[in-house]
């Protein structure tokens, strides 16, 4: 297929009749092993998508009639696969995982990003999302480092790490068994007092200096 080739390709679907409240319609898994376009593979593809009728009531007159409503096609699922790029000097590698739902309109994506550009390593994890997506355990997070290679027996190195947790953090962490961190509920005035306090004895130094 001209500069593209396919390996290993495998697909499913299944259709439910009459499926219960909560129960999709149509659930659809393919996998593909490896996909390569023009020198970039793609490889360990895998998507899940499970499509659902919501019924929703039509418009606020017809609340009161149930029997005016309309069927919304909606979909969750997750989508995976890693991305390997091999050019002259560098080498890279992206690794990719998503998952979606169309009725709260959210979804949760993670990033881990390699690469390598002598005498320069880089490595990054990043995970974010969006409405109701956020994940209870990690949050939205990035953390990774950087090796700078000098010498043969010598590097510079460096590391990065934050996260921004969600509201259901707390619970989850103790539904583990495990003490979540603690976070002082006024961070924002400690930090504004902290910078203000610092402030106040730069400027007293500033005066005894003159």
């Amino acid at each position: 297929m001209g500069n593209v080739s396919l390996d290993g390709i495998e697909a499913r679907a299944k259709l439910y009749c009459e499926p219960p409240a909560d129960f999709p319609l149509l659930s659809l898994d393919m996998m593909l092993d490896r996909i390569e376009v023009k020198g970039y593979k793609i490889s360990n593809v895998a998507v899940h998508v499970d499509m659902y009728s919501t019924k929703r009531v039509a418009d606020e007159v017809a609340r009161h009639d149930e029997s005016v409503v309309s069927s919304e096609l909606t979909f969750k699922g997750s989508m995976s696969g890693a991305l390997e790029v091999a050019l002259e000097g560098m080498e890279a590698g992206v690794e990719v995982a998503l998952s979606f739902d169309t009725e709260s309109k959210s979804f949760h994506v993670t990033v881990m990003l390699k690469i390598s550009v002598p005498p320069v390593e880089l490595d990054l994890h990043v995970g974010f999302s969006v409405n109701t997506g956020c994940d209870a355990v990690n949050g939205d997070f990035l953390y990774g480092g950087i090796k700078i290679k000098l010498t043969e027996n010598n590097e510079i190195s460096g590391s990065v790490r934050g996260a921004k947790h969600c509201e259901s953090h707390p619970q989850m962490m103790y539904k583990l068994g495990k003490k979540p961190p603690h976070i002082s509920p006024k961070y924002d005035a400690l930090a504004d007092f902290l910078a203000g306090y610092l402030k106040i004895i730069c400027f007293q130094r500033a005066q005894k200096a003159v």
